[in-house]
């Protein structure tokens, strides 16, 4: 019977992946199959493919979709990229799987073409690098979280 709960409860948070069902069926079941049961999912940022620079008319993509799930202990990005030749894979799929504790700073910065340059900087020296366009709402929202990424306590304190 707690079993039948358990999942039930796990399919309710899995919901919270549903709004990708306009923009992408691919990655709305990229972010249900990288949570576990018993994760809490705090916030769901998902970002199509996007253009920009200073010729509009460029075809050429300035970032890739991304998808970035931040759970109650971890960060999970999942970056989709077109495969390299014809006859390959048409994506190839990288997940990240960062737990809150090795994240030592989230940065975000202004491009010259109004897009983020988001830093994730680990604890070891390495650091995660994406392109990110915001909406204002969006925005607002993710520095929230790394606002209490930032904040001291065991949890996120370096």
């Amino acid at each position: 019977m707690d079993e039948d709960k358990d999942s039930a409860a796990h399919k309710l948070k899995l919901d919270k992946f549903n709004f990708l069902s306009n923009e992408s069926y691919r990655y709305r079941n990229y972010g249900k199959k990288s949570i576990i049961p018993g994760q809490r999912i705090e916030v769901v940022f998902f970002q199509p493919d996007f253009n920009s620079g200073i010729l509009k008319i460029s075809k050429r993509k300035r970032a890739g979709s991304l998808l970035q799930i931040f759970t109650d202990d971890e960060l999970i990005i999942v970056k989709s990229e077109k495969g390299p030749r014809k006859g390959q894979t048409k994506y190839i799929c990288n997940y990240f799987f960062i737990p809150i504790k090795k994240i030592m700073e989230i940065k975000l910065e202004i491009t010259k073409y109004n897009y983020y340059s988001q830093q994730i900087y680990l604890f070891g020296g390495r650091i995660l690098t994406f392109k990110i366009l915001f909406t204002n709402f969006d925005l607002e929202i993710f520095r929230t979280v790394i606002r209490r990424l930032h904040k001291t306590g065991d949890d996120y304190a370096p």
